[in-house]
């Protein structure tokens, strides 16, 4: 080991280049590998977790609070089931001694703990929650507030004193989102659910006996549904029923954005897994790459070894061990990095629920030592082989550096560009993407509003006079702002066909000032009217002659006519997904449920000032703890922060482009270094004969940019696709960037050009006579 070490110090380029390499891919794959782990954990938390389902609709969980109880006595499938309604407001909380605070809520009852096992402990009662007037905290909850069983308090919106029955471990990195109560399901809290009706309101788990088929349950929960949801069953929203096991729960697309669960990015985690799997066979290559460089350095001393007895099995064990020596050392190394990036990692996450937290257990230790055996056995092999091959009388008569081609490292180089390519291609497309949808179309003037919805038994009427009274309001009313996600309502066609409808409601106020484009106005009087959008008129087969909407929507509160048709203003912040089918209706004050109705603010001046003054405003009229604010946001700042996924996903891709580029860029220049070395002789050769530097240095090059090239024909066409792929989640796409594969083999051929010209440079520069002296 003393003679490796040494050779290292005299080899401090190529030592650098493989630790730093090998050290950064290891760490991030130790981030990865934790996140992906961690997510997994959720994934197998309940042992019964392949034995229970819940039942939802399409596009969301949930059914009906009166669903639980059907499917408990109809289906004889079914061991146990139980309700969870995962109150997103937060009720006030009095205790015993005066105190108040708002805390998070969710209803459920006794068969939940059955379900869920894990979250009960010692001492607590589950039954606690068939009566009303129990409930269950957790234990940061109670902790905070020196709760035990046996304490009292009281809920907002429940009637007389609450006895806490006993205390659940906290929601803390599982399925459901932290709730600090659990009060029964039949609580008054929830007295507003209709038992067959706000569809995904509640959600029902349930689980079955052991051996139950998959199909056959479905089938007989898919006839329940239609016994009991005759009239929207199998159309608009609920076109199907969706049946989920608990361990697909996690990574199902429709739990995205539902406040009551946490979710896992499935389409982000198989990038991250891909990418890194990419990155580290990138950083083996490259190791392998440069130890087979450094092997003909080291012929000498192992030809010496060789003829003072040494086996051919031994000077492989001797290069396996130091190969495990080195991926050792840089793999504590990146142990060190890995802690160091979590913060920053976390940010770039799109889960932030379930963030990365590292630590030392006896299951990172040993997938520590699995991956360091692995790299060290993969990068120590193939220059054991190489350097098994000759014999000492070889090394002696410079067979080994006649036959030095090299040309394992040649396609090495190339696979690592065909990466680096990709992915350079691939982040530019997405950045473009990203700086697009931040300027796209939204047809209306979302500058300087402010959206604001709080709940409060106060007269919201005297609110809204106080604000605009407010010297940095231009104008203020009711209504959704765009982007704010009003939520859909189903209705019907002129020709019969089940259409999804995305309402807006607002008054006259919120829809002149947003400046939402009329582009035909059919002279019908505004209020109480609707907005057809362009896309929504035509689909719904109105045309300028016959434009009756009937009984198009109850949230049309009686409007009998259509006003218009505008361009289409956005529903959601994301830009992904369904456009959807606009609507907005233009309704009188009286019309809006006051208590929920958001309002709309149109500033002047600083934001920060502005914001300031408005929530100021909303305290002075609503003191107490029973004020309740769920939004408060610039519709500008809302628009970017529903990109924010999209952002995350182009900074890891950055990232790992960036890595990638690194690792080709240090494989570059270190078999550069090499193969200037071993070809100083052919060029003082070939200038003896005539070769200029010019020449020398074109020839040389020339080596290298078919390689780099090769790459480029290899791993641009992969990006076309991947590109493509990726664009068909948008709404608003990209359009005309095929600049941006140009662009990306122009960088790779810049930056491999650049990476190897110095060395290829000084070789070309050699003076034959002092070279040639050398033989």
């Amino acid at each position: 080991m003393k003679s490796y070490l040494k050779f290292l110090s005299r080899n401090k380029l190529y030592t650098a280049i493989e630790a730093v390499g090998l050290a950064v891919s290891l760490a991030f794959v130790i981030l990865i590998g934790t996140y992906l782990t961690q997510q997994q954990a959720i994934v197998r938390e309940n042992p019964a977790r392949k034995e229970i389902y819940t039942f939802g609709m399409p596009d969301y969980y949930g059914l009906t609070k009166g669903f639980t109880d059907v499917l408990r006595e109809r289906l004889a499938e079914v061991e146990t089931a139980t309700s969870y309604i995962g109150e997103t407001n937060r009720p006030v909380v009095w205790f015993e001694d005066g105190t108040r605070v708002q805390a998070g809520t969710a209803g459920t009852d006794a068969d939940f703990f059955r379900l869920f096992p894990g979250y009960v402990l010692p001492g607590t009662h589950p039954e606690t929650l068939e009566s009303e007037s129990g409930c269950l905290v957790s234990e940061s909850f109670a902790r905070l507030h020196s709760l035990s069983r046996g304490s009292l308090l009281r809920i907002d919106g429940i009637e007389g004193d609450i006895t806490v029955g006993g205390i659940f471990r906290d929601f803390d990195r599982t399925l459901f989102k932290p709730r600090d109560i659990l009060v029964s399901v039949r609580s008054p809290l929830f007295d507003s659910y209709s038992l067959f009706d706000q569809y995904g309101s509640t959600v029902t788990f349930a689980k079955v006996r052991q051996g139950t088929d998959r199909e056959a349950f479905y089938d007989k929960a898919e006839a329940l549904c239609k016994e009991l949801y005759p009239r929207f069953y199998g159309q608009m929203f609920f076109d199907h029923l969706s049946l989920i096991r608990l361990d697909e729960l996690f990574f199902n697309e429709a739990a995205g954005g539902d406040s009551r669960f946490t979710h896992g990015d499935a389409r982000a985690r198989r990038l991250l897994l891909l990418v890194v799997l990419l990155l580290l066979g990138s950083a083996v290559l490259n190791y392998i790459n440069l130890s087979l460089a450094l092997t003909s350095r080291r012929a000498k001393e192992m030809a010496t070894r060789r003829l003072l007895g040494a086996s051919r099995r031994e000077i492989h064990g001797k290069y396996l061990l130091e190969s495990l020596f080195f991926t050792t050392i840089c793999t504590l190394i990146a142990l060190l990095l890995a802690e160091t990036f979590v913060p920053a990692f976390n940010r770039i996450l799109n889960d932030p629920d379930i963030a990365v937290s590292l630590s030392v257990s006896p299951f990172l230790l040993g997938l520590l030592l699995l991956l360091d055996l692995a790299v060290g056995a993969a990068a120590g092999l193939i220059p054991a082989a190489i350097a098994g091959r000759y014999e000492p009388a070889d090394v002696v008569k410079g067979a080994w550096r006649r036959n030095s081609k090299m040309r394992l490292s040649k396609v090495f180089i190339v696979l690592q560009n065909i990466l680096a390519a990709f992915l350079i291609a691939l982040a530019l497309v997405m950045g473009a993407q990203y700086r697009g949808s931040l300027r796209r179309p939204l047809n209306c003037d979302i500058t300087d509003c402010y959206a604001l919805s709080v709940s409060s038994p106060q007269d919201k009427a005297v609110l809204l006079d106080r604000i605009q009274q407010l010297p940095c309001v231009v104008a203020a009313g009711y209504g959704d702002g765009p982007g704010i996600n009003p939520g859909g309502q189903g209705a019907t066609t002129r020709d019969g066909d089940e259409i999804m409808y995305r309402f807006f409601r607002m008054d006259t106020t919120v829809f002149r000032f947003l400046g939402i484009e009329v582009v035909k106005d059919f002279g019908t009087p505004v209020l109480d009217c609707v907005y057809f959008g362009e896309r929504g008129f035509a689909a719904a087969g109105y045309d300028e002659q016959n434009h009756d909407i009937g009984d198009l929507s109850r949230r049309t509160r009686g409007a009998d006519d259509i006003a218009g048709i505008i361009k289409d203003i956005p529903w959601d912040n994301s830009n992904q997904g369904d456009a959807g089918y606009i609507v907005v209706s233009i309704l009188n004050p009286a019309s809006f449920p006051l208590r929920y109705a958001p309002l709309l603010i149109k500033t002047r001046g600083n934001h920060k000032e502005a914001e300031d003054a408005i929530l100021e405003t909303v305290r002075a009229w609503d003191p107490g703890e029973t004020l309740y604010i769920s939004t408060h946001v610039w519709l500008e700042d809302n628009f970017k922060a529903g990109l924010q996924p999209t952002r995350n996903n182009l900074r890891l891709v950055e990232l790992f482009t960036l890595l990638a580029v690194l690792i080709a860029l240090l494989g570059l220049v270190a078999m550069s270094t090499y193969f200037s070395d071993i070809r100083t002789k052919d060029v003082a050769i070939r200038k003896v004969f005539g070769g200029t530097v010019d020449s020398e240095l074109r020839h040389e090059v020339r080596e290298y940019m078919v390689m780099v090239g090769i790459a480029c024909a290899a791993g641009i066409p992969v990006a076309v696709w991947a590109a493509r792929r990726y664009l068909e989640q948008f709404t608003w796409k990209l359009e005309g960037y095929a600049w941006a594969f140009v662009a990306a083999v122009v960088i790779t051929l810049a930056i491999s050009l650049l990476s190897v010209l110095w060395q290829v440079l000084r070789a070309a520069k050699t003076n034959p006579a002092v070279e040639l002296k050398k033989e």
